[in-house]
């Protein structure tokens, strides 16, 4: 299948998924985060606004880290940054998104990145919306990097791009995963 078939059978799948198996999802991923060395010993992480059907890792905020979330840049060069989440909250901005207010990050001082995503394979490769603005931003981020998402979001690959940035583990509900390099 071609990226745009795979873009389309999943966020098919993820919006048939209920709100109570949503739910359940999120608090099991979040879990296993609670369990994991990458994510406890990072004082810096960058996660997302879930959009209305991706995993919610919004509990998170609870926990004794900094955390930041991305902001668009500039839409015609696919340019983000992450900025810290604040007592300013969020707005809106582009493709229906939420955006914190606030001061952007340097790169460097992220320790792990939670990356949302459409559909991943075992070597990593991810397939987001289609704008590159993750692929980007992590090309030269140095810090951990995991794709989060259901168990039926890995799928075979073959459709990685060179421009692809891999991710180093996926998690799932049920597991961590770590990413076989190719």
């Amino acid at each position: 299948m071609d990226k745009a078939s795979i873009r389309k059978t999943m966020k098919a799948k993820r919006q048939s998924l209920s709100d109570k198996d949503q739910r359940i999802a999120s608090a099991r991923i979040i879990a296993l985060l609670h369990q994991d060395a990458g994510y406890l010993s990072a004082d810096v992480v960058a996660m997302y606004y879930p959009l209305d059907d991706e995993i919610d890792l919004l509990p998170l905020l609870d926990d004794d880290k900094t955390f930041c979330f991305p902001r668009i840049k500039k839409t015609e060069t696919a340019e983000m940054e992450f900025v810290t989440r604040t007592d300013k909250g969020f707005q809106n901005g582009p493709f229906n998104l939420k955006e914190p207010i606030g001061t952007p990050l340097e790169k460097t001082s992220i320790d792990l990145f939670l990356v949302p995503g459409l559909a991943f394979t075992r070597h990593g490769a991810r397939i987001g919306y289609g704008k590159g603005y993750y692929d980007h931003y992590l090309d030269d981020a140095g810090a951990l990097k995991y794709g989060i998402c259901h168990p039926f979001q890995i799928i075979p690959g073959g459709w990685a791009d060179e421009d692809d940035v891999p991710m180093d583990n996926l998690l799932t509900p049920e597991r961590m995963i770590v990413c076989i390099p190719h």
